[in-house]
């Protein structure tokens, strides 16, 4: 009998790896011929006949019962459902060259056959650097672990996380899902290949270095991704650490987002209006969409990176900040509640407030804010620049008692346009630095200018 040959195999430190088979007389590999065998032993070419309804674990009395602590097969014959409990360890080899469609379970029926891992216990696909594949209609995973091994190619109908759950795909593996479930406790790590063709929903942990894709939406609760994420549909992401690539051929929505990578979709935002997110677009980080951004952020925000998109609008909760060290980019309008720049901000339109919500703008040396049409600064409190701002057209707008200094450049790039400077009672312009514009506009705030203004002409009312 073939288990006679590793009745001195002792070693639960190491896993022993048989490739051949039992020959023709001794018959099939059964339950009882399993039993007999030590732990840590995978017959690779070998199929165990289970003979039924099998259960790899702890006798119990009724049951069919594998009882060797960790023990593997190509595959099981005659079980519809195999069972994996009480800190038991099954691995499933599969089979040479398999892309995912062979049954592991090799006599179930089309769309049939479910493994169920509880109590702590661990169910392995393939062997490490070993080109196997196969596919099970069903996993369910509770309380336990599962894990793709490397070079492994395995599809499976549908899975489920439950619990304190893990979902291991190693570097090199292909694991295809039709559907797959988690719950907030569980956890999911791809270092290789994860394919979904339905909707992704991650409620638990997840952790990307390797491919993720999915046919469909993709959401995450908890995302740490260094690899790449492909979504044909909207993605999704709660808490989402992307220092890799996340693409989406729809739209992608973050409540929270720490990038230093990319990401990409037909429009981005990061918040909304029920519940206003955060945002640290690191250095490196890229942002771009030929659609819209649209940033509503609480607490402190910044962008070190670049950010790029038609209309890029920035709204800010009650007390929250923005801070560009970086790029911003729009094709469109750059619109923001309020803004400290240090970087660059480039876009048909600027603005900065607005008629119902007046804003407040820290421009700092070396920065610049350029507008191919106009600049429009609605602003309230204690404002600056120290860099450049440039438009077709410059207006400035105080609210009672504002105060704006400028110590660095202002110019009007049009010929026919103005700087406009208007202003609430108590408002203020002071000026030590260079307004260049066909005509200066000052009406109904106190302006203060020792430097030279170059202007063709200059008017004042009720200043």
């Amino acid at each position: 009998m073939l288990q006679s040959a590793f009745d001195n195999f002792e070693n639960s430190e190491s896993t022993l790896i048989f490739s051949g088979t039992q020959d023709d007389e001794s018959g099939a590999f059964g339950v009882e011929d399993a039993n007999k065998l030590n732990s840590n032993i995978v017959l690779s070419s070998t199929t165990l006949d289970a003979g039924g309804d099998v259960t790899f674990g702890e006798a119990t009395e009724g049951e069919n019962v594998v009882m060797t602590n960790a023990v593997g097969f190509q595959g099981i014959a005659n079980a519809d459902n195999v069972y994996v409990k009480d800190g038991h360890h099954l691995y499933l080899v599969g089979f040479e060259g398999d892309e995912g469609k062979t049954n592991l379970l090799t006599t179930a029926g089309e769309g049939t056959g479910t493994i169920n891992v509880t109590d702590s216990s661990k169910l392995t696909l393939g062997l490490d650097g070993k080109k196997t594949g196969g596919y099970v209609a069903h996993i369910e995973v509770t309380g336990s672990s599962f894990d793709v091994a490397s070079s492994g190619k395995f599809a499976i109908g549908g899975l489920n996380l439950n619990d304190e759950s893990t979902l291991t795909v190693n570097k090199d593996a292909e694991l295809s899902v039709d559907t797959l479930t988690d719950n907030a406790q569980a956890s999911t790590v791809v270092n290789g290949t994860l394919a979904v063709s339905n909707a992704l929903t991650a409620n638990g942990s997840f952790v990307n270095t390797g491919l993720v894709k999915t046919d469909s939406l993709a959401s995450f609760v908890d995302l740490n991704n260094s690899g790449r994420i492909e979504t044909a549909a909207a993605f999704n992401g709660t808490k989402v650490v992307n220092t890799g690539m996340i693409e989406s051929d729809a739209a992608a929505f973050f409540d929270n987002l720490t990038n230093s990578g990319t990401v990409t979709g037909t429009e981005i935002e990061v918040g909304d209006d029920s519940a206003f997110g955060s945002l640290q677009n690191q250095t490196g980080g890229t942002i771009e969409t030929a659609g819209n951004v649209t940033l509503k952020l609480a607490d402190a925000n910044s962008n070190a990176g670049t950010i790029k998109g038609k209309d890029v609008t920035v709204n800010l909760a009650d007390g929250a900040a923005f801070a560009n060290t970086g790029i911003i980019e729009a094709s469109g309008t750059a619109a923001f509640d309020s803004v400290s720049n240090s970087g660059k901000i480039a876009a048909v339109a600027v603005n900065v407030g607005s008629d119902t919500k007046a804003g407040m703008l820290q421009n700092n040396t070396g920065a610049s804010i350029t507008a191919s049409e106009a600049v429009n600064l609605m602003l309230a409190g204690e404002n600056a620049n120290a860099g450049q701002i440039a438009g077709s057209g410059v207006s400035i707008n105080l609210e009672a008692d504002a105060v704006f200094t400028n110590s660095g450049t202002i110019k009007d790039t049009s010929e026919a346009n103005h700087i406009n400077l208007t202003g609430g009672e108590g408002s203020k312009f002071v000026n030590s630095g260079a307004l260049e514009t066909a005509g200066l506009v000052i009406s109904g705030l106190k302006c203060e200018t020792p430097s030279k203004i170059a202007a063709n002409s200059v008017a004042v009312s009720d200043g």
